[in-house]
């Protein structure tokens, strides 16, 4: 089993051919989570490319720079773009490309001390017949805690705290891509405005990809 790290990072959200982002989720129903500010997840985003039908691990880590432990409970889904381009974590295998079937977490449920670090082991198995890219998301989520207390007009108050990582695996040596570009519109510069180029990327590839985009300036000689 090989075992694969990656340094913290921002979340960073991409869109390939309608299909997934990263994300992180704050819930409070209402109240702000006693964990609101302390708590810290990393890396935010994994990616690795992998050989089909051998296993591979990574670690997670949640950082608590606040004075209580926390109670951590690990889960996936599956992660994609519905057809009005919305984000959709949907169950296990119920999306295209997904790899949270493919997922288990070493331990389930685990705590992050006061100014200390938690860890979960997640182990990765992947089918011998895999090509192309597969997407989940691992979502770290605390125990809820009561922050208001119920009175005679109000109902006790409880809040959480729910943090994602994206993970975007490719096999090795599959990956076919079909990249195509339309919707041109280029606004010259003028005084009052800048050089402006819009355009739309399309990925019907069986992976992912991260596009650039570079301008050339070229003289009357080119």
């Amino acid at each position: 089993m090989k075992t694969i790290s990656k340094s913290p990072a921002s979340f960073r959200t991409y869109r390939v051919a309608a299909m997934f982002c990263a994300a992180v989720f704050l819930l409070t129903l209402g109240a702000v989570s006693p964990w609101a500010q302390s708590l810290a997840l990393a890396p935010a985003e994994v990616q690795y490319t992998f050989k089909p039908g051998q296993p591979f691990q990574f670690v997670l880590s949640v950082a608590n720079n606040g004075d209580n432990p926390a109670v951590m409970q690990v889960n996936v889904t599956d992660l994609w773009y519905n057809e009005k381009n919305e984000k959709v974590f949907g169950a296990p295998g119920t999306s295209p490309h997904s790899a949270a079937n493919w997922i288990e977490f070493v331990p389930r449920q685990f705590v992050a001390p006061a100014h200390g670090t938690g860890k979960v082991n997640v182990v990765v198995t992947p089918p011998s017949q895999a090509s192309g890219g597969y997407y989940a998301v691992v979502f770290v989520e605390s125990k809820p805690q009561l922050v208001q207390a119920a009175t005679s007009e109000k109902k006790a108050v409880y809040a959480n705290i729910r943090l994602g990582s994206l993970l975007l695996f490719n096999a090795e040596h599959s990956a076919d891509y079909n990249i195509g570009f339309s919707d041109f519109r280029f606004t010259p510069p003028a005084p009052n405005q800048s050089l402006k180029l819009d355009f739309q990327v399309s990925n019907q590839s069986n992976t992912h990809v991260f596009p650039e985009t570079r301008v050339a300036i070229l003289d009357a000689s080119h």
